[in-house]
């Protein structure tokens, strides 16, 4: 199927007429096309807010467009943070740093960091695949941290870039009593789960965690605009954030719980995760082993067991957003910025949405995914 047949397939889901071939959007970055359709989704979603930049990227039978949206359009190289999504990228690290290690995900805190943390008797239990598929029963942030939080920088405030005013202690500390935990086995979203997995990674190498991902996965497939740490290097292509109310912000800095949220990238970057999900790499023969390794390393985070993905969100909540289709999804949202991605192993398609704002993006990415896979 060729590029305008897809895209008709796009517009006539939208109950859209697909424009004559000369009206047809062109994206410059490989050359391919991006229906009009779907730039009247996302223009309806950008109404009235002016402050907006987005970028949109599709991936259809290896092949990827990005088309940026806004007063000032990003294209594949600006650089986003983005937020919970980075959540796929911690658990990827995961993924390639427990099979080199030779350490099982379902060894648990005890016999990992039991001799260096106070752990309760919850605590002791928890496993690395319970903190990577959200099993843990961990409260999303414990309330104990969320009081540290507000202590600093007041009620009204928390959402200003919350994991600064918190450290490796108080993850840690919070393990002694598990306050606020639930019975294991259930998905129940946790931050500070996600974030503990990444602090343990570091306590057990001795590497922080970008160290982590730069030799694990970033260089590996050449994400060279995707870290933790915004330097002097990357902060001239950051997209400047903007809260819901359209206010500047400055992008947050995590000095816990960095595998939740810490993580920026570009589309080009991302585009490269998408396409080692799918075995599609275009790295360089020298690469290309490591490649393969991680591709098949992510293959065994789209397997869902009991109903739940390592780092994906899984096809139970999947099916009722997405109808008879069941892609692989995760969202993300900071307080200027909002990010999501969606893969659908099956048919080879993603979506990737990233969005200078801090306005929840997933209901459009929802509508572009299931456009494409009409």
């Amino acid at each position: 199927m060729n590029s305008l047949s897809w895209l008709s397939r796009i517009a006539s889901s939208l109950g859209l007429s697909l424009p004559p071939s000369s009206s047809v959007l062109t994206q410059t970055t490989d050359g391919l096309v991006l229906s009009s359709a779907l730039d009247l989704k996302v223009k309806k979603y950008l109404k009235n807010y002016d402050s907006t930049s987005l970028l949109v990227g599709v991936y259809r039978e290896g092949e990827s467009t990005f088309k940026g949206y806004g007063e000032s359009p990003p294209d594949a190289s600006s650089v986003f943070q983005i937020a919970s999504v980075s959540k796929l990228l911690t658990t990827a690290i995961l993924a390639v740093w427990s099979e080199q290690a030779g350490i099982p995900l379902s060894r648990s805190l005890e016999e990992l960091i039991g001799d260096q943390i106070p752990l309760s008797a919850q605590a002791k239990g928890i496993t690395l695949y319970q903190l990577a598929t959200h099993t843990s029963g961990l409260p999303r942030v414990p309330q104990v941290l969320l009081d540290k939080i507000e202590a600093a920088v007041g009620r009204h405030h928390i959402m200003d870039n919350p994991y600064h005013h918190i450290d490796e202690r108080d993850v840690f500390d919070y393990l002694a009593t598990t306050e606020g935990m639930r019975p294991a086995g259930q998905f129940d979203y946790s931050n500070y789960g996600m974030g503990l997995l990444a602090h343990i990674m570091e306590r057990l190498t001795g590497q922080s965690l970008q160290e982590l991902a730069k030799e694990g996965l970033l260089q590996p497939l050449n994400m060279s605009n995707t870290g933790i740490t915004i330097d002097d290097r990357i902060r001239p292509h950051l997209i400047t954030g903007y809260d819901a109310q359209g206010n500047k912000t400055e992008p947050w800095t995590f000095n816990a719980l960095a595998g939740a949220g810490a993580f920026y990238s570009t589309g080009q970057d991302m585009m490269a995760f998408i396409r080692a999900n799918f075995q599609d790499s275009k790295l360089s023969a020298s690469k290309l082993e490591d490649s393969q390794s991680i591709a098949a390393r992510l293959q065994l985070m789209q397997f869902s067991q009991n109903g739940v993905n390592l780092g994906w969100v899984g096809p139970s909540i999947t099916q009722k957003m997405f109808g008879k289709h069941s892609p692989l999804w995760h969202n993300g949202l900071l307080a200027g910025y909002a990010s999501f991605l969606a893969i659908d192993p099956e048919h080879k398609i993603s979506v990737l949405i990233l969005s200078n704002q801090g306005r929840d993006v997933t209901s459009l990415g929802v509508d572009i995914t299931k456009a494409v896979l009409q």
